[in-house]
């Protein structure tokens, strides 16, 4: 039973990692999420000022009720993060993630990919719009350029986002909290820089409409788990 976590972490480590193949975004059986997610943890673990003992860890971890959704969540948080991360440099623009192909059997479960894969394809460019003043909006979009489309569509457009909300472990140091507010937090975060650029370096009007008219961020049934509604209110209402 240990066959398929093996593989996997055997896989992640290289530096020519093939992580990213369809062999691997296939979504595995439960027990492998739940063996990498325990992984996972005591990897955590090792980063601590005060780790714990493996055997502490780990028993922890298997004894733990998580949901399924989490266990998913990790899976496909430990893929994109090495994909963001590539030594030989980030460019996705050829590939194409399609849903339907990955075992994947609801929406919560398509959300779940897919709001992983922007997670840390946006933490790319996070820098760019957060640290230099003013923001260096044309590396930002550069990459930008670079990130894979979804079901053919550029990733912006992916809509179909009506999934059950779960808590999850975001950050170490703090208790798990709501998947929704924080997946889509960021996804709109992105989108939203994605917009400031285009209209920073003034390039066409028309892909700034398309990204504006054909996004989430336009939907206010998404709205209460963005954590700047007021940025929302100002983009579309003007208040």
């Amino acid at each position: 039973e240990l066959t398929l976590p093996k593989k996997f972490i055997a896989e992640a480590v290289k530096a020519k990692s093939k992580i990213g193949n369809k062999e691997y975004l296939i979504k595995p059986d439960s027990l492998t999420l739940k063996y990498l997610y325990v992984v996972r943890g005591i990897n955590y673990n090792l980063y601590e000022d005060h780790p714990k003992g493996d055997i502490i860890v780990l028993d922890s971890l298997i004894n733990e009720n998580t949901n399924y959704s989490e266990l998913l969540s990790s899976y496909y948080g430990i893929i994109f993060s090495k994909l963001a991360d590539r030594s030989d440099g980030f460019n996705m623009v050829d590939v194409d993630y399609k849903s339907d192909e990955f075992n994947l059997k609801n929406n919560t479960e398509k959300s779940i990919f897919f709001l992983n894969a922007m997670e840390r394809f946006g933490s790319l460019i996070w820098g760019y719009m957060n640290i230099p003043q003013p923001p260096n909006y044309k590396l930002a979009l550069e990459f930008i350029n670079k990130y894979p489309r979804f079901n053919g569509q550029p990733y912006y457009q992916f809509n179909n986002l009506d999934l059950e909300d779960f808590n999850i472990t975001t950050d170490k140091r703090r208790p798990k909290e709501s998947f929704k507010r924080y997946y889509l937090t960021n996804y709109m975060n992105t989108v939203i820089y994605h917009l400031v650029c285009l209209s920073q370096l003034d390039t066409d009007k028309d892909k700034k409409q398309d990204v504006l008219n054909t996004s989430i961020i336009k939907n206010e049934t998404y709205w209460p788990y963005y954590n700047q509604p007021e940025v929302l209110n100002a983009i579309f209402k003007g208040k």
